[in-house]
């Protein structure tokens, strides 16, 4: 009789531990954990990848920080093969796709490499940094309404605004 309660006082204790942990893997555009451990990643990088608005079916899915580089990722979990994978780094691979204007005087770079299904890598090239996203969208009949969203949702924070919160 006594392991149920024991078991249960664990589960009442670790749930909300899980669900912090689980939080600090999540990049929104706002100055908390998972932003400001992105940024002390790469000391350099004027701005830093984040997260606005999460569109609906998608979720985290993956959160790394250390010297030199960050990443995390989003995953569709309406459909299978959506992946989304975000990573921070001091420079930039060569160009290679079409450049357009970008968020916050970054410069954007997509480089398309499949429409059915869609597969691309949008480069965010700004001071002392580079934000390097691999999309691959699987369901064709609905891409163009998904690469929207993400677009949307896929934000760049300026590293003085984590710095001013801090102080």
């Amino acid at each position: 009789m006594r392991r149920p309660v024991a078991l249960a006082l664990v589960a009442l204790v670790a749930g909300p531990g899980c669900a912090a942990v689980e939080a600090n893997r999540e990049a929104w555009c706002r100055p908390e954990a998972p932003t400001v451990l992105l940024a002390q990643a790469v000391p350099s990088a004027d701005l830093v990848p984040c997260v606005r608005d999460l569109p609906a079916g998608w979720t985290f899915d993956g959160f790394t920080a250390e010297d030199g580089a960050s990443s995390f990722a989003l995953a569709s979990v309406a459909e299978e093969g959506g992946r989304v994978e975000v990573r921070l780094t001091p420079t930039c691979p060569a160009a290679s796709g079409e450049v357009v204007a970008g968020d916050r005087g970054a410069t954007l770079e997509r480089d398309v490499t499949a429409r059915r299904p869609y597969r691309a890598t949008w480069t965010s090239r700004f001071d002392g940094g580079c934000v390097v996203a691999t999309v691959a969208l699987g369901d064709a009949t609905r891409t163009a309404r998904q690469i929207e969203e993400l677009e949307r949702a896929l934000g760049l924070l300026p590293r003085a605004l984590l710095e001013a919160a801090a102080s």
